[in-house]
């Protein structure tokens, strides 16, 4: 492929709508629960469409969650395939700026019910403009949609 085709696909790549995609959604691929499927198919058939981002808190989240499983042999696995889906669905790393951190008073004082970090990453997505947040957790609601314009897709 030449340089300019390279950047050409580059840049076609960068025109598209974000997608922030939660840790809960990768957690359920790695440990193979029972939306595993609907979650893969999202990143697979939306990984075309879509620019699929993680803020780093996500990345975060998951390295805490695969470092609690008890034998180094499981957690290098789990590690070796989340590296692996980043990298099949060309998932880009979001750091957030202060913004996202500016965001999250707000959000908590829409819906008490977010946890710390499903506000710092729903934040990031408000940060980068994404056009949508994907998750599996059911404590965000329509009010958080309405007031910061960022489409909350719930894929289980």
């Amino acid at each position: 492929m030449s340089e300019k085709s390279k950047e050409e696909k580059v840049e076609r790549f960068r025109a598209l709508p974000a997608h922030h995609v939660d840790s809960s959604v990768f957690i359920e691929i790695l440990i193979e629960q029972q939306n595993k499927d609907k979650c893969f198919s999202y990143l697979y058939n939306y990984g075309k469409t879509y620019r699929l981002c993680v803020a780093i808190s996500v990345l975060g989240e998951i390295s805490k969650f695969i470092l609690e499983f008890p034998t180094s042999d499981l957690r290098k696995s789990l590690f070796e395939s989340f590296r692996d889906l980043i990298e099949k669905f060309e998932i880009e790393m979001f750091v957030p700026t202060f913004s996202a951190f500016n965001i999250i008073p707000a959000l908590v004082k829409i819906n008490n019910r977010l946890e710390s970090m499903d506000a710092l990453n729903y934040a990031c997505a408000i940060d980068a403009n994404a056009e949508a947040f994907i998750t599996l957790d059911t404590d965000f609601d329509k009010p958080l949609e309405s007031a910061f314009r960022i489409k909350i897709k719930n894929i289980s």
